[in-house]
């Protein structure tokens, strides 16, 4: 009997292992009988997925090609591309390094890499890439033009107009290297003037008027700006004086130092900021920092606050804390900002959102001196829409509209709707 059931167990093993071998060679021989249209097809089958944003999909189907031509560079370069449209950039990196393996001076694939680099905000990889490519393909259009908008973010303007100028000593000027231009020559000016008109428009208030005007100047150490600032409400007016310098410390480190001074009780006599900002990594950026305002001798203001900021595509994120301890506790505010940039970082669309009082911005205030430090523990919710536009090589402007509903120092719970219009016109030479 033990020999019996061995030898069926032995037949049933065979039959298993003869249906297995004839299923691989049945897949085998499927996948051998495809042919181009077959993997055109399923080119477009992929590319109608990733349309979609069904990149797992996508690389299914990319897959099946792959199965049947392990070296069909293509499709690599697509699953790489969709690896990096979902941002996951070290899995797209490992199918364009396998292209550039055995391909060094695969066109398609060091163009994608190069996307790859910029898309995770690693400029200074995507030039090493552009270069070593222009190398191979010297006085591409496609890759001069890379160079240009790279070198821009690099902030390196001058070799960035020098990369311009080559590519139109070969091709046409276009549109587009028109307005590079324009863009970069703009931001080349170590000067700018700035004049700014705001006006709060209240439900139960007399209309409050703000403005000032700004001299700004470029140095080896970061940018210093020096400003004039003046406040008419309640039927008071006054003048404040502030500098701002954003001096490097680091080569991915700034501070942000500031200081204000006013005579006036529409103004605290003395303000001032400091912020230390640095990138993190290469799309995100934060800060820690601390604002202090004093009023009077019995009266005094400090404010805890910080920046996390993230760059995704052309959007830029930030959301920003201020914490003002008091002796009943904390009073904590939050703002959240964010810009979809226009093609460079001096244009974008902005949308901003704030929870209590913002120090930063110009909300309702008193002039009555005994109580003008309680405005920063009121509540608030605020909202509010930018742009910002270059208008020709030396001008830009910047107009801002929002909508708070802000306590009132005369009334605890008490809340008024204030509209804020402003508009701030720059200079640049």
């Amino acid at each position: 009997m033990k020999y019996k059931h061995s030898g069926r167990l032995k037949m049933i093993i065979e039959k298993k292992t003869i249906i297995l071998l004839l299923l691989l060679i049945s897949v085998t021989f499927s996948y051998s009988q495809i042919t181009k249209d077959d993997i055109d097809t399923l080119f477009s089958i992929a590319r109608e997925k990733a349309n979609g944003k069904k990149y797992e999909e996508a690389r299914e189907v990319l897959y099946k090609i792959l199965s049947v031509n392990p070296n069909q560079t293509d499709a690599k370069i697509f699953i790489a591309r969709t690896y990096a449209w979902q941002e996951k950039y070290d899995s797209a990196k490992v199918y364009i390094k396998n292209v550039l393996q055995g391909y060094p001076e695969h066109y398609e694939a060091l163009n994608t890499l190069i996307d790859i680099h910029k898309w995770e905000h690693n400029f200074y990889k995507a030039l090493e890439i552009t270069e070593k490519a222009l190398k191979i393909f010297p006085d591409d259009s496609l890759l001069l033009m890379e160079k240009t908008k790279i070198l821009r973010q690099l902030n390196n303007k001058k070799e960035a107009i020098a990369t311009l100028d080559h590519f139109e000593e070969l091709y046409n000027s276009t549109n587009e290297t028109q307005e590079i231009r324009k863009e970069i020559i703009s931001s080349l000016w170590s000067h700018s003037m700035a004049i700014n008109f705001a006006t709060d428009i209240g439900q139960n208030a007399l209309p409050m008027h703000y403005a000032f005007l700004q001299y700004g100047h470029k140095t080896n150490y970061g940018p210093i700006y020096a400003r004039l600032n003046f406040s008419k409400r309640f039927s008071k007016q006054g003048l404040q004086l502030e500098l701002d310098c954003y001096p490097s410390i680091f080569e991915k480190s700034y501070l942000y130092l500031s200081y204000g001074f006013s005579k006036t009780i529409l103004f605290p006599e003395h303000r001032i900021n400091l912020e230390l900002y640095s990138n993190l990594i290469n799309t995100i950026e934060a800060s820690i920092g601390f604002r202090y305002l004093y009023f009077n001798k019995e009266t005094s203001v400090k404010i805890y606050t910080g920046t996390v900021g993230y760059y995704w595509r052309d959007f830029w994120f930030s959301l920003r804390p201020y914490i003002i301890p008091q002796k009943i506790g904390s009073s904590k505010n939050l703002s959240f900002t964010t810009r979809y940039f226009l093609g460079n970082p001096d244009e974008y669309i902005q949308i901003r959102a704030g929870l209590g009082f913002i120090p930063d911005e110009r909300l309702i205030q008193t002039s009555q001196g005994e109580n003008i430090a309680n405005i920063y523990y009121l509540g608030a919710k605020s909202a509010g829409l930018g742009l910002q536009k270059i208008f020709s090589i030396n001008y830009m402007i910047l107009f801002t509209f929002d909508l708070t509903d802000q306590e009132t120092t005369r009334q605890s719970g008490h809340y008024e709707k204030i509209y804020n219009i402003a508009l701030t016109i720059y200079y640049r030479f």
